[in-house]
């Protein structure tokens, strides 16, 4: 191996320490505060796995021998994500944009699963859901394997009397099961809601099984996991074994942005799901209403809007919203010609410290 080669392949494994050496310090800073950890996390992951492999390509070029990445069998994985553009080839891409998207990937799950804890008549703050886990890249444009979490099965605690250790324990199996069961289906009620656009016998289940309100919900969500106008990236493609659609395998394209617009609208033509700024003015404490100005949301400005919470808040988190700032989503209720917004009715509001009601 001649010097320069030995100096490359050096200082790719030294950026493999330091990748290691950061995703490491990155779980210790952030392990008790899961939420942010899951933000950061995935980008880091990925990182490390590029690097890893970069430097395992150049030592089997250098020696002639296999050391790629070890693949990990197609049922092993619960959900392949393939990214296509110009930008992402050879199974890589821009670092930035994929951690962008495996970020905006667990955020649209975590609000998938909160409204499958919604039908079950459960409340949950998003920030206790648990996030996909990045497992394999294969080859190809850009393919990432994700999977919920591992199901953990806790040995039973020998202090504990035979009947209590067994029992808690079981408990234990049982949490961790149902976590790995709402990942599962927080990822079909996404692939299903852009499914829903297209194919009607999907598109009548989830209306049989979500709320119309719940499903322009997804499909607002839904819609950022597709290509934009403006985007690298031209497709994305999700395939799995329990996805829930035909041919386990759906195709989105620039295109299909449009498409859950304007379904959205047919859906629900006077209401529409959005996420916006506004300063809380006035408030109606025995009513649960609040009168928001400026109100901010896709890029235009409203000067009033009133608005409704839709769950009960105590009097005085409402007082404390008072001529702050704050960062609202929720269901805009137009006339019925679409001309006019009459309210928004709110299903989440946090101000500027970050406490959400």
């Amino acid at each position: 191996m001649n010097d320069s080669m030995n100096d490359k392949i050096q200082g790719v494994s030294n950026r493999l320490k330091r990748a290691k050496q950061n995703l490491d310090d990155l779980r210790e800073q952030y392990k008790m505060n899961p939420d942010l950890l899951s933000i950061y996390e995935p980008s880091a992951v990925y990182i490390v796995n590029q690097i890893e492999s970069k430097l395992k390509r150049m030592l089997s070029e250098q020696f002639g021998v296999s050391l790629q990445p070890e693949q990990v069998e197609q049922e092993n994985v619960d959900i392949w994500v393939r990214i296509e553009g110009k930008e992402f080839k050879n199974g890589s891409g821009p670092i930035g944009q994929i951690g962008t998207y495996l970020t905006l990937l667990n955020k649209v799950n975590k609000q998938a699963m909160a409204l499958v804890k919604e039908k079950m008549g459960e409340k949950i703050k998003l920030s206790d859901l648990p996030s996909l886990n990045l497992v394999a890249t294969a080859p190809g444009s850009l393919k990432l394997g994700l999977n919920k979490p591992q199901v953990e099965t806790p040995e039973p605690d020998p202090q504990a009397d035979l009947f209590n250790g067994y029992k808690g324990n079981w408990e234990l199996l049982k949490e961790s099961l149902e976590e790995s069961s709402l990942v599962s289906q927080g990822m079909q009620l996404i692939v299903r809601s852009i499914a829903s656009i297209s194919d009607e016998s999907v598109s009548s289940e989830l209306k049989q099984e979500y709320t119309e309100k719940s499903i322009i919900k997804m499909l607002h969500y839904v819609k950022d996991l597709t290509p934009s106008s403006r985007s690298d990236i031209d497709y994305v493609s999700f395939e799995g074994n329990n996805i829930r659609v035909n041919n386990n395998y759906i195709k989105t394209t620039k295109e299909t942005r449009k498409l859950i617009s304007e379904y959205s609208k047919k859906l629900a033509p006077n209401t529409e799901y959005v996420e916006g700024t506004a300063t809380i003015m006035a408030a109606d404490i025995s009513n649960q209403a609040l009168i928001a100005r400026p109100f901010k949301f896709n890029g235009a400005e409203h000067k009033e809007i009133k608005c409704i919470l839709l769950d009960t808040v105590p009097a005085e988190d409402i007082k404390n919203l008072l001529n702050q700032k704050v960062e609202l989503s929720g269901y805009i209720v137009f006339d019925k010609n679409r001309s006019k917004m009459l309210r928004l009715e709110i299903d989440h509001i946090t101000i500027s410290d970050n406490n959400a009601f």
